[in-house]
């Protein structure tokens, strides 16, 4: 069994290198299989609880720079492209690709500027499918910044569809076609090329430079666990602890 573990992350002909963290949740299921055996069938198979699996992957972050963040911006073009709107609900309310893909005018409240995020897509079989997401956590309700409401107002009046982020037939966005048009803006503003949910990254960076409370930003990202979170941002902060070391060193003049 121990041997069986170890292979998992070793590349051969016949499967690749699994990672850390899918070992870990197979291993999970054998073990539960293997406990409910010992319970219900009299099986002594407590032997797994001797076997080590390796530790979890720590998540490496990639978010965009200030800089890069900023020519990302000054190259999106909204009154022409008003699909392109996406790219700033992902840098400015933190949402998952599918959940921006699945946003419906329904979800927008203008006048008390917030959204409502209860949906998220993905494609199977070509065709897409909407569903609630997987956690409680997740179904919440973000705050829009003024100037993105207004934005959002704007191509609201001259958008047919029912979805905020749409085609030209004004069906919803697959998320993959969104994440192809993503990379290209990324080549035009010549910048390292990173994935979309790069995008939520950037916005918990940025939210945590302002000095957003941990609470609010985990409530606001649809994370259960406000700690999980810090581990998983807190090390992309070191223009924000140098500022923050500083202010409390002027206390020495």
């Amino acid at each position: 069994m121990q041997n069986y573990v170890i292979n998992l992350s070793k590349l051969t002909e016949t499967h690749r290198a699994l990672s850390n963290n899918s070992i870990k949740l197979i291993w999970r299921l054998i073990c539960s299989s293997l406990k409910t055996a010992n319970e219900e069938l009299n099986v002594d198979c407590l032997y797994y609880k001797k076997v080590k699996i390796p530790h979890t992957d720590e998540k490496q972050i990639k978010a965009f720079t200030l800089q890069e963040q900023k020519r990302i911006e000054r190259v999106i073009n909204i009154n022409r492209y008003p699909k392109q709107v996406g790219i700033l609900m992902g840098l400015y309310l933190g949402l998952r690709l599918g959940e921006i893909c699945a946003s419906k005018w329904e979800d927008v409240d203008f006048k008390n500027q917030i959204l409502v995020v209860n949906k998220t897509t993905y494609c199977k079989n070509n065709k897409l499918i909407y569903t609630t997401p997987k956690t409680k956590s997740s179904l919440r309700t973000i705050p829009i910044p003024t100037f993105l409401n207004d934005i959002l107002k704007k191509i609201k009046k001259e958008s047919a569809s029912e979805f905020v982020v749409s085609n030209k037939c004004g069906a919803g966005m697959i998320p993959r076609t969104y994440q192809y048009m993503f990379k290209s803006i990324q080549k035009r503003v010549k910048i390292e090329i990173k994935g979309f949910h790069s995008l939520r990254h950037t916005f918990a960076t940025r939210a945590l430079e302002c000095g957003i409370d941990i609470k609010s930003l985990a409530e606001m990202l649809g994370h259960k666990n406000p700690t999980i979170m810090l581990n998983t941002y807190a090390h992309s902060m070191m223009n924000y602890k140098k500022a923050m070391i500083n202010k409390i060193g002027k206390l020495y003049e």
